[in-house]
C-alpha cells in the first residue's frame, strides 16, 4: 500500500505494472484492493495499474463531512497531480462510475478515456428532491443496519466505526470482472474477457 497526501487528505492507493496509466474507481461499499484485486495482477502486464482508496474509505483519511463529490472529484484531480504517472484510463464501478463523471465535468482535459460500470449520474437532477431524499434515507438506514450487524458478528478489530469503513471490511466485493468493448478509434481494450 502506497500513500500521498492531497490537499491535507492522506490518500491510499495500490499500484502494479508499467504502461499506460489505467485508474480504477471503487464503488461505495469497498476500497482500491478489495474491489479491483484481480484488475491490478491480471493487466499489469499492459498498464501502469492504480486502485485509490476514495476519502473515507481503505486506507485513506477521512473528508470533512460538507465534501461532496465535487470534493471527491477535485481530491482525486489533486491524486493524479501528485502521481505524475500522465492522463489516465480511468475506470468507474458505481459510486467509481458517478465519481468519474463529475471528475470529468470538473476536470475535462485530465482522462484520455472514461469507462463506466454500474453508473449512475446521480440522484440530485435525474430524480425528484422527495425520492431522492427517500433513497438517501434508505441508503442510510442500510448503512446502519449493516453496520450493526457487522459489529454484532465481528471481532472488534474488524470493524472501524462508520457507515463506509465498516461496509468496506464487512462486505468483500468479490466481482471478478468488468465487461467491456472496445470503441473503435478510442485506444486498446481496457478489460480482457474470460479464457
Amino acid at each position: 500500500m502506497e500513500h500521498i497526501e492531497v490537499d491535507g487528505l492522506r490518500i491510499g492507493y495500490e499500484r502494479a505494472g508499467e504502461g499506460p496509466l489505467l485508474l480504477l474507481l471503487h464503488g461505495y461499499v469497498g476500497d482500491g484492493r478489495t474491489t479491483w484485486g484481480p484488475q491490478l495482477d491480471g493487466l499489469a502486464d499492459e498498464f501502469t495499474v492504480v486502485a485509490w482508496d476514495a476519502p473515507g474509505a481503505g486506507a485513506s483519511s477521512d473528508p470533512p463531512e460538507t465534501f461532496g463529490m465535487p470534493g471527491y472529484a477535485d481530491c482525486l484531480a489533486g491524486f493524479l497531480r501528485g502521481l505524475r504517472l500522465g492522463p489516465p484510463h480511468v475506470v468507474g464501478l458505481s459510486f467509481g462510475g458517478a465519481l468519474a463523471l463529475t471528475f470529468h465535468h470538473r476536470h475535462p482535459t485530465v482522462a484520455r478515456t472514461l469507462v463506466l460500470a454500474s453508473a449512475y449520474a446521480g440522484w440530485a437532477g435525474s430524480l425528484s428532491r422527495d425520492v431522492a431524499e427517500q433513497r438517501l434515507r434508505q441508503a442510510l438506514e442500510l448503512a446502519r443496519a449493516v453496520a450493526r450487524r457487522a459489529r454484532h458478528h465481528a471481532a472488534s478489530d474488524h470493524v472501524l466505526g462508520g457507515g463506509a469503513r465498516t461496509l468496506r471490511r464487512w462486505l468483500r466485493r468479490r466481482d471478478a470482472g468488468i465487461p467491456s468493448h472496445r470503441v473503435p478509434g478510442h485506444g486498446p481494450r481496457i478489460r480482457r474477457g474470460p479464457a
